[in-house]
């Protein structure tokens, strides 16, 4: 299992790292068989905020999406996926975040096949 920080990926784009470079470099050291655990919690408060522990200064949707898209781009195969965290609030937002989330996941799945 490999596991990046954000503050670490932060402070690499702060001196000039690129997201994609960060992405790239990632996808570079994973197997030919992957399998993405995603945290919803990982995600900017403002897209799930009724989540158990939002994190301050998480993910745009872009940012969560990019490396799925890259990874199936690789050659990789995604074998499956997991989507946890969520918790849906009285408004539905974050349920309907989790949806297309887990639409694009689906997607990637078959892409990368």
């Amino acid at each position: 299992m490999i596991t990046h920080f954000d503050l670490e990926w932060q402070r690499r784009r702060f001196v000039g790292h690129t997201f994609d470079s960060l992405c790239q470099e990632t996808i570079a050291a994973l197997p030919a068989d992957v399998y993405v655990r995603f945290d919803i919690d990982g995600l900017d408060p403002a897209l799930c905020p009724h989540t158990g522990t939002p994190v301050p200064s998480g993910l745009s949707f872009a940012e969560a999406v990019h490396p799925l898209v890259e990874l199936a781009r690789s050659g990789r195969r995604l074998v499956g996926f997991d989507l946890v965290e969520v918790a849906p609030g009285d408004d539905e937002w974050d349920a309907n975040v989790a949806a297309r989330l887990l639409y694009k996941l689906c997607g990637e799945v078959l892409q990368s096949r």
